[in-house]
C-alpha cells in the first residue's frame, strides 16, 4: 500500500523501478535483521519505513533535478531557434538595406569619428567619379568646394560636440573633374551610448532647385527694381498731375482774368453803341446809326467768342451741368425754325421742316444744350449756303447708321438733322471740323468767318447728352449734320463724363422764378456762331422794353467809368435815379448816409474793397439786410455765381450786359 501510495509522486517508470528495487533491498535487510534475537518486530517495521521514506525523498529529488534539466534544455533549444531566426531576419534585412542603399539614386555615405569615408554607395561613386578603393579613407571635406569647406566642417563639429542627432546642410560639392553641383543632405549621428562613432548622410542633387531659386531671386530682384521704377514713375506721374492741376488752375485763372479784362471794355462799348443806335435825340444820321449798330453787333459777336472759349474750357474740364427735363420735339424744332426764318428770308434761302416716321412726342434731355447744338448747326448751314435750301428733319435713325456711343440703341434714339445745299466738306476733312479752332481751310475762314469752336462744342455736348453728332457731306453739294439723342439721358456718376457742379448763369442760360436769367447777349446776326439765349426771358424782356423805372433809386458800385457812364445813362433813360460808387467802401458810405435805395448793382473786381466783402458788410447792416443786390461782373467762370450768392447777392448777371435782361432782372428783384 505504501508502495502504491508513493508511486503517484514518481514521474517515470524508471524511477518507480528504482523505488521497488530499493524496497526489496530494504526488505532483505530487514529480514536479515529479523534473525537477530535482539531486534523486535516493531523495530524491524520502523526501520523498513524509515529506509523507504529516505529512498523516496532521494529519488524524488533526483527526479526533480532531472525534470528541471530537461526543461532548461528545452528552453535553450527554443532560444537557439529564435536566435537563429532573428539572425536570419537581420541578415535578410541588412541585405535588403544594402540593396536599397547600393541601388538608391541618392548619395549615401558613412564616415567615422575622424570624418573619413567608411562607406560610399555606388550612386555617390558614379556622381563623384571615384572608385570605392579611391574614396574609402578620404576626408569628407574633400568632396566640398574649397570656399565652403571651413563652414561645413564647423557645422559638423558643432553637431558632434552638441550631440545633435539630425541636421540638414546644403553645399556645393566637387566631383573628380573639378566641376561642382549642389547637394542637400540630412546627417544622422552614429552613437554607441555616449560615444560618437561617426555619422551617415543621405544627400540629393539640388542643382536644378538652386538654379530655379537663383532665377526666382533674380526675378524677385528684377520685380523689386521694377516696383521701385514703378513707384518712381507713379511719383513722377503724381508730380505731373500736380503740375497739370496747377496748369489747369492757371488756365482757369487766366480765362477768368481774360474774360474779365475783355468783358469790361465791351460793356462800355456796347452800352454806348446801343445809346447811339437808339438815337433818341434824333441827332445822328441813318449812316451814323448804322455805324453804331455795326459796333454793337461786332461787340456782341466778340462776347459770343468769349463765351464759346469759356464753354469749351468747361466741357474739356467736365464741368458742364446737365438739367434733364421733358422736351417736346416738335416745339423744339419750331422754336429754332422761327428764330432763323428772318435769316432765310434775308438770304432768299428756302427753309423747311420735315417729320419722318413715328417719333416720340417727348424726350428727356437738357433742352438748352440741345438748342445750343441745333443753333450752331443752323448757324453754320446758313453761313455756308449761298442759295438753295436748309432743312430741319426729325425722325428715327436710318438702317445703315452705326453708333460709337454705347448708350444709343436704334429703337430708343431720335435723329435731328440739319441739311443744307451749301459748299459741302471734302470727305478727308469731315472729322477735322470737330476739332477746336479748325476749319476746312484758310480761305473758308477768310470768306465766312468764325472761330471753329461751334462744331467742337456741339460734338462734345452731344456726347454729354448721351448721344453723338455725325456728318455726311459732299463737296459742292451740301452737308447734313445729324444729332442722335437717346429718349432719356442716363444719370451721370462720379466717373462719367458729366460732372454736376454749380455753374454761373453765363454758361447756363435759363430763366427761373428766382430771377436767374440767361446772361448771353442775343446776337444781332443769328448766322454768327453763338451760345443759345433764353426765349422766355427774351419775350418777357420785350414786354417791358418801353416800361420805365420811375421812382426807383439804384446804387451802382463799379470802378470803370465807361461802364458807370453807359449804364447810368441807360437806367436814367428808363426813369431811375442812379448813384455811382467807385468801390465797396464808397458804396457802404452811400448806404449809411442815404436810406432810400431800392436796389444795388454791385461789381466784383474793385479797388479798396471788392464786391464780395462789400456785400458781406451790407448784409451785416440790419437796415439793408433785405435790399436786392444784383452782381454785375465780368467774372463769368463756373464758381463765380455761387460765390456771389454766398456773399449775399440776390442774383447775378455777367458782362457784357444785355440791357433788356438787366431791366427784367431788376423788376423781378423789386417785385420780390
Amino acid at each position: 500500500m505504501i508502495i502504491f501510495g508513493c508511486s503517484a509522486g514518481f514521474q517515470s517508470t524508471r524511477a518507480l523501478a528504482v523505488y521497488v528495487v530499493s524496497m526489496i533491498v530494504g526488505a532483505s535487510f530487514s529480514a536479515s535483521l529479523a534473525t537477530v534475537p535482539e531486534v523486535t518486530p516493531s523495530f524491524f517495521v520502523r526501520t523498513v519505513v524509515i529506509i523507504g521514506v529516505i529512498v523516496l525523498f532521494v529519488l524524488r529529488a533526483r527526479l526533480e533535478a532531472q525534470a528541471a534539466l530537461i526543461t532548461r534544455n528545452e528552453l535553450l533549444s527554443n532560444e537557439v531557434s529564435e536566435r537563429r531566426e532573428i539572425e536570419a531576419m537581420l541578415r535578410e534585412s541588412e541585405a535588403r538595406y544594402r540593396h536599397l542603399v547600393d541601388h538608391a539614386h541618392d548619395v549615401i555615405y558613412r564616415v567615422d569619428s575622424q570624418g573619413r569615408f567608411t562607406y560610399i554607395n555606388p550612386e555617390a561613386l558614379r556622381i563623384f567619379g571615384y572608385t570605392e578603393e579611391e574614396a574609402i579613407g578620404k576626408h569628407f571635406t574633400e568632396a566640398i568646394r574649397e570656399d565652403r569647406r571651413r563652414r561645413s566642417l564647423v557645422f559638423y563639429v558643432r553637431q558632434l560636440q552638441e550631440r545633435i542627432s539630425s541636421t540638414y546642410l546644403e553645399f556645393p560639392a566637387v566631383i573628380r573633374d573639378g566641376s561642382t553641383f549642389w547637394l542637400g543632405q540630412n546627417v544622422q549621428l552614429i552613437l554607441d551610448g555616449d560615444q560618437v562613432l561617426g555619422f551617415e548622410a543621405v544627400a540629393r542633387d539640388i542643382t536644378e532647385r538652386k538654379r530655379a531659386e537663383a532665377q526666382i531671386q533674380e526675378l524677385s530682384k528684377d520685380l523689386h527694381q521694377r516696383a521701385i521704377a514703378l513707384e518712381t514713375a507713379n511719383e513722377e506721374l503724381e508730380a505731373t498731375n500736380v503740375q497739370l492741376a496747377q496748369l489747369s488752375e492757371y488756365k482757369s485763372e487766366f480765362l477768368a482774368n481774360m474774360s474779365h479784362e475783355l468783358r469790361t471794355p465791351l460793356v462800355g462799348m456796347l452800352l454806348l453803341s446801343d445809346i447811339l443806335a437808339d438815337n433818341k435825340e434824333k441827332t445822328l444820321t441813318d449812316e451814323q446809326v448804322n455805324f453804331a449798330n455795326l459796333i454793337s453787333s461786332g461787340g456782341r459777336n466778340l462776347a459770343s467768342i468769349i463765351d464759346d472759349i469759356l464753354d469749351l474750357s468747361k466741357v474739356e474740364a467736365g464741368k458742364i451741368t446737365l438739367q434733364p427735363e421733358n422736351v417736346s420735339l416738335l416745339s423744339l424744332i419750331e422754336n429754332n425754325k422761327r428764330q432763323f426764318e428772318p435769316v432765310a428770308e434775308k438770304k432768299s434761302i428756302e427753309f423747311r421742316f420735315e417729320k419722318k416716321g413715328r417719333i416720340p412726342q417727348y424726350i428727356t434731355t437738357d433742352v438748352l444744350r440741345v438748342e445750343q447744338i441745333l443753333r450752331n448747326l443752323l448757324s453754320n448751314a446758313f453761313k455756308f449756303t449761298e442759295s438753295g435750301s436748309v432743312t430741319i428733319t426729325v425722325g428715327k435713325p436710318g438702317a445703315g447708321v452705326e453708333f460709337s456711343q454705347t448708350s444709343l440703341s436704334r429703337q430708343r434714339t431720335v435723329a435731328l438733322s440739319v441739311m443744307d445745299t451749301g459748299i459741302g466738306i471734302p470727305e478727308k476733312k469731315q472729322q477735322l471740323i470737330f476739332e477746336a479752332f479748325r476749319q476746312v481751310d484758310g480761305s473758308t475762314t477768310r470768306k465766312y468767318g468764325g472761330t471753329g469752336l461751334g462744331l467742337s462744342i456741339s460734338a462734345r455736348l452731344a456726347q454729354l447728352l448721351g448721344g453723338e453728332l455725325q456728318v455726311e457731306s459732299e463737296e459742292g453739294k451740301g452737308s447734313t449734320f445729324t444729332l442722335y439723342l437717346p429718349y432719356e439721358i442716363e444719370t451721370a456718376t462720379s466717373d462719367d463724363m458729366v460732372r454736376v457742379e454749380a455753374l454761373d448763369s453765363a454758361s447756363q442760360p435759363r430763366s427761373s422764378s428766382d430771377g436767374e436769367l440767361s446772361l448771353k447777349p442775343a446776337p444781332t446776326d443769328p448766322s454768327a456762331e453763338f451760345i443759345p439765349d433764353d426765349r422766355a426771358a427774351a419775350e418777357r424782356a420785350s414786354k417791358i422794353r418801353d416800361e420805365n423805372l420811375n421812382g426807383i433809386k439804384i446804387l451802382l458800385a463799379d470802378d470803370d467809368s465807361r461802364i458807370t457812364f453807359g449804364l447810368s445813362m441807360t437806367l436814367k433813360q428808363k426813369g431811375a435815379e442812379v448813384v455811382v460808387a467807385e468801390n465797396g467802401v464808397v458804396a457802404i458810405e452811400a448806404l449809411a448816409s442815404e436810406d432810400d435805395f431800392d436796389l444795388v448793382l454791385m461789381d466784383i473786381m474793385m479797388p479798396v474793397m471788392d464786391g464780395y466783402e462789400a456785400m458781406r458788410e451790407i448784409r451785416r447792416l440790419d437796415r439793408w439786410a433785405d435790399v436786392p443786390i444784383i452782381v454785375v461782373t465780368a467774372k463769368a467762370m463756373a464758381e463765380d455765381r455761387q460765390k456771389c450768392i454766398d456773399a449775399g447777392a440776390t442774383d447775378y448777371i455777367s458782362k457784357p450786359i444785355d440791357v433788356d435782361k438787366l431791366l427784367l432782372l431788376i423788376r423781378t428783384c423789386l417785385q420780390k
